[in-house]
């Protein structure tokens, strides 16, 4: 997906869109470098430099992705909200992305954690049911009280009470 620099007295004035460009936006600039390097019998095959997207920066973007899912691609609300209770499960990258998104631009922090409070604590039955619906998660589906504890302990990290 391309993104260019934007001035933020241009950015879209629905919050969705906003949440949307800057999600995107923070996403390509705080990209790390990684290497992949592909080996057959112990030699290197094939070596690929990419940018690949912060751990932080996927967990706003999975956030604001997941509630507008419609239609032909609803499915993917599953793996969205899949993918964020894999990366915020981890007690060693929860900090770590709390942290980041403590210091997100503009107000895309508060909004995630508003949206982690929703999304993983208030409405927990809910996200595990769309996760269930989707298939996504076959054994891998997060109980409930295992979403609702991982929303609640980054909830926590983010308002630093941790």
């Amino acid at each position: 997906m391309p993104a260019s620099d934007i001035a933020p007295d241009l950015l879209p004035e629905g919050e969705a869109d906003r949440i949307f460009v800057l999600a995107h936006r923070w996403a390509l600039d705080t990209a790390e470098d990684l290497t992949l390097i592909a080996e057959e019998d112990g030699e290197v095959v094939a070596e690929v430099r990419c940018r690949i997207a912060t751990p932080a920066s996927l967990v706003a973007m999975k956030l604001q992705s997941a509630p507008k899912r419609r239609a032909a691609r609803a499915e993917k609300a599953g793996g969205d909200y899949l993918d964020l209770f894999r990366l915020t499960s981890h007690p060693e990258m929860t900090r770590a992305i709390a942290e980041a998104l403590r210091h997100a631009p503009h107000d895309l922090g508060g909004w995630c954690q508003r949206e982690i409070r929703r999304c993983m604590v208030d409405e927990a039955d809910r996200t595990v049911g769309t996760i269930v619906r989707s298939g996504v998660g076959e054994a891998n589906t997060p109980s409930v009280d295992q979403l609702r504890r991982t929303g609640q302990s980054l909830e926590g990290l983010l308002r630093g009470q941790n």
